[in-house]
């Protein structure tokens, strides 16, 4: 599968009316381009600094994630949409050999399928640490480690079909980086990628979300019902103040409470950490599900443009295959 453009249009058997319309836009495309690799990697960067410089200590298991993402995102820019410059502006030929032109296919489409699978890793990240909390405290880093070497390792399996699919074929003396001519190859290697780099991802992270965002309605529930007890209960022992202040000594009753207002206080500064905590966790929730629904949104289009115009080329623009 090529990452943007299937270039059958531009070779020797398209039209010359197909050449010029496409070299009519090219500029566009360039600049496009350019300017999606340049928000890219500035965009990025500045975040993995923010993120490295804002860690006093250590970064925590999350952080190391984000790191991931934003390091699939950079080669994003380097490995894909950079090469994909460079193709369209040396069309129609491909300076390189047939295993350069076979890598450079292989290692395009590396971050497209390691940027959803490390937003996964995230979500199951999420997950163990809100709903098995034990278990992610004893696991805390060694997990995190091997759930960014899964993504990564998935990517590069899973990339392997285009490295099988590509070639240099020759066109009139011309070498050209083309995927195969079989149209049920395609079909296949197109699915393959819009189920595996999509679908699937988005089904484990949506799953995941689910059960984090029901245990955190869950505890947002339990902390208002034991705040409400709290409160019930200081109202009684209040009452039972007043009424053994009518009975006792006053230094035993400045005694007792004296006794009852560290005790309230206590109670108050647990209550108090148990809400900051709970915040924290809703703000780590809610941050973490709005990135991963983005990316997940914002691949949504490609990967079905480009299904629909492999199985149903006679609707999709242009002429048919």
């Amino acid at each position: 599968m090529d990452f943007n453009f299937s270039f059958d249009n531009l070779t020797n058997d398209a039209s010359d009316y197909e050449r010029q319309r496409f070299m009519a836009h090219l500029p566009k495309v360039i600049a496009t381009l350019g300017i999606t690799m340049i928000l890219a990697l500035v965009g990025n960067v500045t975040l993995a600094i923010i993120i490295v410089s804002k860690s006093k200590n250590c970064l925590s298991p999350i952080e190391i994630l984000i790191l991931h993402t934003c390091l699939a995102d950079i080669l994003f820019a380097l490995l894909t949409i950079l090469p994909q410059m460079a193709t369209f502006l040396t069309i129609p030929s491909f300076h390189g050999s047939d295993f350069f032109c076979r890598l450079v296919k292989y290692a395009q489409l590396i971050p497209l399928y390691a940027s959803p699978y490390l937003l996964v890793a995230i979500s199951i990240d999420r997950y163990m640490a809100i709903c098995r909390p034990l278990v992610s405290y004893r696991f805390k880093y060694s997990m995190t480690h091997y759930l960014a070497l899964g993504a990564w390792t998935l990517s590069l399996i899973f990339s392997v079909p285009n490295f099988v699919t590509v070639s240099l074929e020759m066109k009139n003396e011309t070498a050209i980086c083309l995927s195969t001519d079989d149209i049920n190859i395609e079909k296949v290697t197109v699915t393959f990628f819009a189920i595996f780099a999509w679908v699937i991802p988005t089904l484990i992270a949506s799953i995941l979300y689910t059960f984090v965002c029901l245990k955190v309605r869950k505890s947002s529930k339990l902390y208002a019902e034991s705040c409400s007890n709290e409160s019930s209960r200081q109202s009684s022992k209040k009452v039972n103040l007043l009424k053994r202040h009518c009975v006792v000594s006053t230094s035993k009753s400045i005694s007792s409470t004296s006794c009852s207002l560290r005790s309230r206080k206590r109670l108050a500064a647990m209550n108090q950490v148990q809400g900051k905590r709970l915040s924290y966790k809703m703000k780590t929730v809610k941050l973490t599900l709005t990135i991963v629904s983005c990316n997940f949104i914002l691949l949504a289009p490609f990967c079905m443009a480009n299904c629909f115009e492999t199985w149903f080329p006679h609707w999709s623009l242009g002429k048919p295959r």
